[in-house]
Formats: structure tokens, C-alpha cells, sequence
């Protein structure tokens, strides 16, 4: 009973604690490129507001046109809750096409701000910066995917679970 228990706490364990990992890399290389006082300009360089508003406007109309908000929302209630089969199957399939659409919704300003940059190479002195906040939506794909990962592992992990416990019962 008490490994069914920890189970169900463990994939927002595991969330929590890449985020804090995520976080504490995040504050020390900030810290390492120059002090404690180029922390604030150092997450400057890591916000772009365009790009975190246009990943959410990729994902969700696609996802709520699928209809699948309700299964990707049901993926965190997997293990705490039960849930049939069928259940369990269209929150995977959620929690699948989530992930492509982030991939999908990070590289679509990837790939229109390394177009524009490449139009305007006649500014040499622009290049870098410009090529940094076009990485900048990869880095916020990477740590969206590197969240979902885990999702993905758990309801994958209640489906075999749950369809061992049906074939042991027939």
C-alpha cells in the first residue's frame, strides 16, 4: 500500500524538483557570468515576453480544438484518482500531442527570427544578439519538454499498470 502511496506523489515530486534544478542552473550561471549584481541583467537576457506569449497561442487553440484539454488536464490526476483504460489511453495521447506542439510552437519563432536575422546580415553587430533571442524559444522549449517528459513516463507507466491488473484478472 505504501508503494502505491508514494507513487502517487512522485510524479509531482519529480516536477517540482526539475523545476528547482532547472531554477538553481538558471541562478548559477547568472551568478558565474558575472557576480550576484548582473543577476537582474543576466534574466533579461533569458525573457523574451513575444516568445512566452506565442508558445501558449500555438498550444492551446490546438489543443482545445482537439479536444484534448480535458484529457492533458486528467494526466495530472492519474495515480491519485482511477481512471479506465480508456481514460488513461486519451490522456497519454494528450500528453503526446502537448509535446509535439511545444516542439512545433518553439521552433515556428526559431525559425522566423533566424530568417530575419539571415534578410538583415548587413548589420555584422547585430548578429549575435539576434541570434541569442532566437535561441532563447529553444531554451523554452527544452525546459517546457524536459517537464512533460516525466508526465509522459508516469501516465505511461498507470496504462501498463492498468492493463497488466486486466490481464491478471481475466
Amino acid at each position: 500500500m505504501k508503494e502505491k502511496e508514494q507513487k502517487k506523489r512522485s510524479v509531482g515530486l519529480v516536477l517540482l524538483l526539475q523545476f528547482i534544478v532547472l531554477l538553481v542552473v538558471f541562478v548559477l550561471n547568472a551568478i558565474m557570468s558575472g557576480g550576484v549584481q548582473e543577476i537582474l541583467i543576466g534574466i533579461y537576457h533569458y525573457i523574451d515576453v513575444p516568445i512566452m506569449i506565442s508558445i501558449p497561442l500555438f498550444v492551446l487553440p490546438a489543443m482545445l480544438v482537439s479536444g484534448t484539454m480535458k484529457d492533458f488536464g486528467r494526466a495530472f490526476q492519474i495515480g491519485r484518482k482511477l481512471y479506465s483504460i480508456g481514460q488513461i489511453k486519451k490522456s497519454l495521447e494528450a500528453v503526446e500531442m502537448t509535446q509535439r506542439l511545444v516542439i512545433c510552437g518553439c521552433m515556428f519563432p526559431t525559425l522566423i527570427m533566424v530568417i530575419v536575422l539571415l534578410y538583415n546580415m548587413e548589420d555584422l553587430t547585430s548578429v549575435g544578439p539576434s541570434l541569442s533571442v532566437s535561441l532563447v524559444a529553444i531554451l523554452y522549449g527544452v525546459i517546457l519538454e524536459s517537464l512533460l517528459i516525466p508526465l509522459h513516463a508516469h501516465v505511461q507507466n498507470r496504462l501498463t499498470e492498468a492493463l497488466d491488473v486486466t490481464d491478471e484478472e481475466m
